[in-house]
């Protein structure tokens, strides 16, 4: 990495440290790509815990809505904010794509919005403080069908049929292959499975073998495989499939092959791959006078002599044999004339017929016009297969001969993989952030009526509330080798407030260098950062070390202060956590003890556990958090969600935590100072602190049950309920300068909501999202209800509007009434492939009527201006 930007952007970091109060209050801390089972992962990294519920559309689409609650984290004492945008780091797999807050206060949810249209999935993270988005590459651009599932005692040769266990395992080979672009092992494992008697495989396998063919960008062996797959089979939802398929593949070529009904093709074991492999091409062939003598390619002054030409069998493959033959003539003239390329597809064509006499030769001379031609990792493998399929003939001697020369050949280049993919081109390196700047106003009216003498008086009073404009600049530098992956990420909003009397701020949100040695398998993190676990509850400035001393074991160490918005003194700690999994691809966790102190004394000394299990249809999250100085416990939290059957997702959660989180910190809530050092000084004992700490501390609890059901193709239904309560605290203090006096605060009583959300697309126009969502809450103080319909419709190709209407109205126990209307338009108009413009306008009418006071009416207008950059 650079050592100049090192430097300045270490200075960058040591300034942001001397800079008090300086925190964040954006919900997004980061995007990182990687892959897994060939899929693109794009990891949604948020700020504080959240609990995801569900996603909209389902599996494909240009636009993606994910609807999320955010966890009362206690350490967070920061509000997050509506339309903070991130950008994605480039790739070559995936169109480029945002990701932007929306709803923050009603009904929180991420907006992704991709270059074009893809296929995904959607799930939370693997802690929940991220939300993680599978994405087809655009490899496939019609997706693949879900992969077959292989019970495992299929594997298990003993209580199987050696031809099913055979075929199971071959499956499993071949799906691995596929998934992990390795199309030549595929295409193998496919074709070896066809081999095999009937079993219930052999269906797919056929399918499977198409697809492999199309990834190595080999349209007329997927054609055939394909082609021979209908023959076989007429009904099934994959029959469908399959013909997509099929009418997919570009138009054939004049020379045309024709597979003979009934028989199984012959694939090439090892075709074109894809991505290309570059490779160094060998010394051509020797050539005397007008005629090019055959010469191998280790051998310039030794002729291996031709396969002799088999006699044409008759029967049922004759037809086969005689365009095998025409073939192999036509390969062998290529070759004569160094047309390897030319070579090489009639060789190809020519392993696509049914076996005949020429498709043993066949696979030998595929090999020879790959090693001639250059390819000589393609040869290797082309030898390999001979060799496998072959055990007799003198052609076995030659191939032997022919593979042990070329036994250290090995790719020199690959095409770009995702972010995790090991290269062999040294050091990367990847720049990217982006730029935005947005202007915000707001204007208030209130209008109240007052009786003075029995004669109403009219009265108004007007305002400017919010006029400011916030800058964003979020910069990010990759450096990747195979031995290293570092990264420099910097995320910082200034907001100048032209308001009097109020002051403009700058928030760092991000500055951290991030290493990582694959090699000797340390890490690291080093500047202001969001915690992943280890209980440490905010954002904070330090250092996080890591090893793996063990494959699925990994201990860290780290140690910082809090960085939250609260002014005053910011407890320090350290702490060790040791991180396990992932353990049978499903399940891990994490065991942490953390010791926070805050001047000179102890604020926080607690141990806990994370556990997580996560597969295709789950996703199960618990957390426990014991404080041992107080000895209480601060958060125990299970959460989860279950997919079902025909697009059906259950969510749940059960969350008992302290409020805030407890601290002898919380002794200064109330206060009329900001240093817990000054009440030691006025006399306060540290157990004096403690106790006033807890008197300050209430207790939430809260269950959570909802589900999400696709009931058509463009429109899901969701609905969800909550049951919570919050417990009272009583009166503390008695200094009014010094600690503040506070009454005792009553608790919530039972609290219930209900909420239930209609999305739907394509509704006004096309690739439009609505959302129709309506909610119900009661408590012991209040009731209310709201309703809140938004669309999202790209306009024309360049311009997007965004419309949405809340109606709010509650009703509380003395007999008040409160009404609110708030209609918002927004416009995105994206000037260039960088640049995007917005405009955003919307009122805001509040009716107050309270039991014992006349009403009054407040009309808020806001609108804001702005534009983003990325570069």
């Amino acid at each position: 990495m650079n050592i100049k930007k090192l430097a300045i952007f270490l200075a960058l970091l040591v300034l942001s440290w001397g800079v008090p109060g300086l925190a964040s209050a954006e919900m997004i801390d980061d995007i990182a790509l990687g892959s897994e089972k060939g899929k693109v992962v794009a990891t949604i990294k948020l700020a504080g815990p959240v609990q995801y519920l569900r996603h909209f559309p389902r599996k494909q689409g240009q636009l993606l809505e994910i609807y999320y609650n955010i966890l009362a984290d206690t350490g967070t004492r920061d509000k997050w904010q509506d339309y903070e945008t991130h950008k994605s780091p480039p790739s070559n797999l995936i169109p480029g794509f945002t990701v932007t807050t929306r709803d923050q206060n009603t009904q929180p949810k991420l907006v992704v919005q991709f270059v074009r249209p893809v296929e995904f999935t959607v799930r939370g993270g693997k802690n929940n403080r991220s939300i993680v988005i599978f994405i087809q590459p655009e490899k496939f651009p019609g997706g693949l069908p879900e992969l077959p599932e292989i019970a495992p005692e299929d594997l298990d040769a003993g209580k199987v049929p050696a031809t099913a266990s055979q075929a199971a395992a071959l499956m499993t080979r071949g799906r691995d292959a596929l998934l992990f672009f390795d199309y030549a092992a595929a295409v193998q494992a496919f074709d070896d499975l066809s081999r095999l008697p009937p079993n219930r495989h052999t269906q797919e396998s056929q399918e499977w073998l198409g697809v492999a063919h199309e990834g190595a960008n080999q349209p007329e062996q997927a054609r055939a495989a394909y082609q021979l797959y209908l023959k076989k089979y007429s009904s099934g939802a994959d029959v469908n499939r399959v013909k997509e398929r099929l009418a997919r593949l570009p138009a054939t070529g004049p020379a045309q092959i024709t597979v003979a009904p009934g028989m199984a093709a012959k694939a090439a074991p090892v075709t074109a791959a894809a991505p290309e492999l570059v490779m160094t091409p060998p010394p051509a062939a020797a050539q005397t006078g007008s005629a090019t003598k055959m010469i191998p390619p280790s051998k310039a002054a030794e002729v291996t002599p031709l396969p002799p030409a088999p006699a044409l069998p008759s029967g049922q493959i004759e037809e086969a044999s005689k365009q095998a033959g025409a073939l192999m003539a036509k390969g062998q003239e290529a070759l004569q004339a160094n047309d390897y390329g030319a070579a090489i597809e009639s060789f190809n064509k020519l392993l696509l017929l049914p076996p005949n006499s020429y498709t043993q030769d066949a696979q030998e001379w595929i090999g020879v016009a790959r090693e001639r031609a250059g390819q000589k990792f393609k040869a290797k493998l082309e030898y390999e297969s001979y060799l496998k399929t072959y055990t007799g003939g003198e052609g076995v001697a030659r191939v032997k001969e022919r593979l042990s020369r070329l036994s250290g050949a090995q790719p020199e280049r690959l095409a770009a993989k995702p972010e995790n993919a090991r290269e062999k081109t040294g050091t990367q390196t990847v720049k990217y952030g982006s730029l935005s700047m947005y202007y915000y106003h707001g204007a208030s009216r209130t209008d109240t009526t007052t009786v003075v003498g029995g004669v109403p008086t009219p009265s108004s009073l007007t305002l400017v509330d919010q006029s400011l404009l916030l800058t964003s600049v979020n910069l990010g530098l990759r450096s990747r080798s195979e031995e290293y992956d570092n990264r420099l990420a910097f995320q910082d909003t200034y907001s100048k407030n032209f308001i009097a009397g109020q002051a403009s701020q700058n928030k760092l949100n991000a500055a951290y260098f991030d290493f990582k040695n694959k090699v000797r398998h340390y890490s690291g993190r080093i500047g202001r950062q969001s915690p992943v676990s280890g209980g440490i509850l905010g954002r904070f400035d330090g250092a996080t070390v890591g090893y793996s001393f063990l494959p699925k074991w990994h201990a860290n160490v780290v140690g910082g202060r809090l960085a939250d918005f609260s002014t005053g003194s910011k407890p320090s700690f350290y702490g060790a956590s040791l991180d396990m999994g992932t353990f049978n691809e499903s399940w891990g966790g994490s065991l942490y003890l953390i010791n926070q102190q805050i001047d000179g004394i102890s604020d926080r000394r607690a141990m806990g556990a994370d556990m997580r299990y996560f597969d295709a249809s789950r996703n199960i999250f618990v957390t426990l958090d014991y404080d041992t100085s107080f000895s209480v416990v601060n958060t125990a939290l299970l959460q989860g969600t279950l997919h079902g059957e025909n697009g059906t997702s259950y969510n749940f959660l059960l969350d008992h935590r302290k409020t805030p989180s407890i601290s002898t910190r919380n002794a200064l809530n109330g206060a009329a100072t900001a240093s817990i050092n000054t009440l030691l000084q006025a006399g306060w004992t540290v157990a004096g602190l403690k106790e006033l700490a807890k008197s300050r501390t209430a207790t939430a609890n809260l269950a959570q049950a909802g589900m999400s059901r696709q009931i058509k193709e463009n429109w899901m239904l969701g609905s969800d309920i909550k049951v919570s309560n919050v417990t009272g605290m009583p009166s503390s203090g008695t200094n009014p300068l010094l600690e503040g006096v506070l009454a005792a605060t009553p608790g919530t009583g039972t609290e219930w909501a209900l909420t239930a959300q209609l999305i739907g697309s394509n509704l006004f126009s096309n690739g439009d999202v609505s959302v129709f969502s309506a909610s119900a809450n009661t408590s012991q103080l209040l009731k209310g209800q709201s309703l809140l319909v938004s669309n999202h419709s790209v306009l024309r190709e360049k311009w997007m509007l965004d419309a949405s209407l809340r109606l709010y109205r509650q009703n509380d126990n003395l007999g008040g009434e409160q009404t609110i209307t708030t209609p918002t338009l927004k416009v995105s108009y994206q000037a260039k492939d960088r640049l995007s413009l917005e405009a955003e306008g919307g009122f805001e009418i509040t009716g107050t009527t309270p039991a014992n006071a006349p009403y009054s009416k407040t009309t808020r207008k806001f609108f804001s201006l702005g534009m983003r950059g990325d570069f």
